[in-house]
């Protein structure tokens, strides 16, 4: 029980904002006068967004969590967001650290 709660800790309360959405991966945004058509729609039943800025070992430690999560076979992805720097600059550490983690439950996009 107490690993669980600690589970749900750190998904929940880690330095990132973590936001859980059900629906669609994207909103496509098309121009009306647009001759092409859409690309379609794959559609989860969770969306997890990580936003992170440059904290590679608290990114990786909420990863695992949620590694460690059991979805139920729901389809789900896990998206991670890596911030700039006001000088346009991404931390090289959490951007390696995101590209080699490996998600066991579905889509993993970086």
């Amino acid at each position: 029980m107490k690993r669980n709660f600690s589970t749900l800790v750190n998904v929940c309360l880690v330095v990132f904002v973590v936001s859980l959405i059900v629906g669609y991966t994207k909103w496509n945004m098309i121009p009306v006068n647009s001759s092409s058509s859409p690309p379609p729609i794959t559609k989860y039943d969770l969306r997890i967004l990580v936003i992170v800025y440059n904290r590679a070992q608290s990114m990786l430690r909420l990863l695992n969590s949620i590694n460690e999560a059991n979805f139920d076979g729901d389809n789900v992805k896990l998206e991670v967001w890596i911030e700039r720097s006001k000088a346009g600059v991404v931390d090289t550490l959490t951007v390696k650290t995101a590209e080699e983690f490996v998600f066991k439950h579905g889509h993993y996009e970086v």
